[in-house]
């Protein structure tokens, strides 16, 4: 019975510790690049051309966050999908250079712009 009454207490525990990580939404014609959450994709913005050397990819999205937040959510997120950061809006992994353009619109709303493209 206290076993039983231990291990209900811990699991009740990390329910409420460990924070609930929210399904993470990708731009599909991008792979794995990752929208925060709260931003939405801009109707009519995709676009995308193959090429002989690669594919470019561009996409606006859009959402309710600081421009620090936005970044710091590429900052952390991206690295551990396995691009390297070069500047603070700039990240390169295999072929392909991801570049994010980023400015407020208003109080609240944050644009970001997201082109992929080969390197070089």
């Amino acid at each position: 019975m206290q076993r039983f009454f231990i291990f209900f207490v811990t699991l009740l525990c990390l329910t409420f510790l460990i924070p609930q990580s929210s399904h993470a939404s990708f731009i599909d014609a991008m792979g794995d690049v990752p929208v925060p959450q709260n931003f939405e994709v801009i109707e009519d913005t995709l676009f995308v051309f193959e090429q002989e050397n690669g594919r470019v990819v561009e996409v606006t999205i859009a959402g309710i966050k600081s421009t620090g937040e936005a970044l710091d959510f590429y900052g952390a997120t991206l690295p551990n999908l396995g691009w390297v950061q070069i500047t603070e809006q700039k990240y390169i992994r295999d072929n392909e250079v991801l570049t994010l353009s980023i400015k407020k619109q208003d109080n609240q709303t944050t644009i970001i712009t997201l082109n992929l493209s080969p390197l070089g």
